[in-house]
């Protein structure tokens, strides 16, 4: 009990502290020309690639890791409970299927000078907490309420494709993001919207193979031990030369949170969206218009326990009431329609309160016939935005 209430002490002065910082977040001019800074990397490896991240984004590892304070002390918290259950058994089974991407993290800890296990375990988040679910009726500290989710619609008529998605994620990271953009031998080239600190993938991609990923967040309820942390399924998809490549990286891998995955190819003329939950994977080939956000949707998902995100129901519901407008006529719809579709479910965080949940990062428009990715900063209805291709 003592331990409880000492941490709970310790929670509160850092999330206070935070508050008084976030107060002065969302001063500064988002209108500026270094919104989403982007890097240019040749590495030989992956452990070159993190340490140039690192070094490049050092400053805004560091920030994050304050603006995130609350989060990673309820982290470390969890891990106290068990370091190995929680922690270290994800660190050898991600040393174990992708040594690479582990490597990654090491530089981007050596570059950055933030400790190693501190990025890992920021890696692991979200299966921390899905196995801190799993075992909720041994302990009884709080987890913070689900963050904002993302918001995607996918389209493929008629020849055409293309890929929509509002990257949603803590206020907090408003002006920290960046765009990489990636070379190393043997391996597709990518372009990779960047959180501060986590692998690359995670966040909206493109790589020179033709393919756009993008994931929504669905917080598991029950985590699988001995599972790989899903954020490395995603860095893994990066190097997928096909379609059936990333599906089959999907399948095959047994993680320890959920997934939810939108990969989409001009080349091959496909979308696809991917639900998984331990060894059962669904994959929807999207024909039309197809919505996702926050929780499952396959009727073989639907038993899977998740944590979903408090707004998931009623964005996905206005998604779909934007799509049923185009049902007759699904040959008007183009990138502009669905950047409207997006702006209708964007969010501004609550500027008054200090830091806030969560809010629209960033909105990506693929195209993939022209193979152009457009990407909004912040709220998309500000119209700032930057294109990219290979």
């Amino acid at each position: 009990m003592k331990r409880k209430f000492t941490f709970i002490i310790s929670l509160a002065l850092i999330v206070s502290i935070s508050l008084i910082m976030g107060c002065n977040l969302f001063k500064s001019s988002s209108h500026k020309d270094d919104y989403f800074p982007i890097f240019e990397v040749e590495a030989d490896n992956y452990y070159d690639l993190g340490f140039a991240i690192g070094q490049r984004f050092a400053e805004n590892i560091h920030e994050s890791l304050i603006r995130q304070a609350d989060l990673a002390a309820t982290i470390e918290y969890i891990v106290s409970f068990d370091s190995v259950y929680f922690y270290e058994n994800l660190l050898a089974k991600a040393e174990e299927l992708y040594p690479d991407f582990v490597d990654e993290i090491r530089g981007t800890s050596d570059g950055s000078g933030v400790e190693f296990d501190v990025l890992m375990r920021l890696n692991c988040f979200g299966d921390i907490i899905a196995l801190y679910y799993g075992l909720v009726g041994e302990t009884d500290i709080d987890i913070p309420e689900s963050l904002l989710g993302c918001s995607t619609v996918s389209y493929n008529y008629n020849g055409n494709q293309y890929l929509a998605h509002n990257e949603d994620g803590m206020a907090t990271l408003h002006d920290l993001m960046a765009v990489i953009k990636v070379s190393m031998p043997d391996k597709p080239d990518f372009i990779n919207l960047y959180y501060p600190g986590l692998l690359c993938g995670v966040a909206p991609s493109l790589n020179d193979e033709g393919l756009a990923f993008s994931g929504n967040y669905i917080q598991s309820a029950s985590g699988v031990p001995g599972g790989l942390p899903h954020l490395f399924v995603f860095a893994a998809l990066l190097e997928a030369e096909t379609v059936d490549d990333a599906i089959s990286i999907i399948e095959n891998t047994l993680a320890c949170n959920d997934l939810h995955v939108n990969i989409a190819s001009g080349i091959e003329n496909r979308v696809v969206s991917v639900e998984k939950a331990e060894s059962t994977a669904v994959v929807h080939e999207v024909e039309g218009l197809y919505a996702h956000t926050n929780h499952f949707i396959q009727d073989a998902m639907l038993g899977f326990p998740t944590d979903d995100d408090a707004t998931t129901v009623a964005r996905y519901t206005t998604l779909m009431g934007l799509i049923a407008g185009y049902e007759d006529h699904l040959a008007d719809v183009d990138c502009d329609v669905l950047y409207d579709f997006l702006c209708d479910v964007a969010a501004e965080p609550d500027t008054t309160g200090g830091i806030t949940g969560g809010m629209t990062l960033g909105t990506s428009i693929f195209n993939m016939q022209t193979g152009n990715w457009e990407l909004f900063f912040n709220n998309p209805v500000d119209k700032i935005s930057k294109n990219f291709h290979f």
